[in-house]
């Protein structure tokens, strides 16, 4: 079970911090705030040497498949990254 859990340069989150995670926690918000993004964290923490996670979360965004209809060549790593900036390095801590 995690007690703690901090996002760091992840999807909207330059530092995001939780303290005093409980067995059951509750998430909410407005939308666009950030709550799929604490999910997707989370899902990434529990598999750290998988880095096709990172394509699932893609996948299941469905943004693989508005790439290949607009050709975009963005690279597919870069909605992972706070604001984008890939020099940043991601890092998700659970205690």
């Amino acid at each position: 079970m995690l007690n703690q859990l901090t996002i760091e340069h992840f999807r909207g989150f330059s530092l995001f911090k939780i303290d005093q995670l409980t067995r059951i926690n509750l998430i909410v918000g407005k939308n666009n705030v950030g709550k799929t993004a604490i999910l997707e964290a989370l899902f990434l923490l529990s598999g750290p040497n998988n880095p096709s996670n990172a394509l699932k979360i893609e996948q299941q965004r469905g943004i693989g498949l508005s790439r290949a209809i607009t050709g975009s060549d963005e690279s597919p790593w870069s909605m992972l990254f706070y604001q984008g900036a890939r020099d940043q390095k991601i890092n998700i801590t659970g205690i």
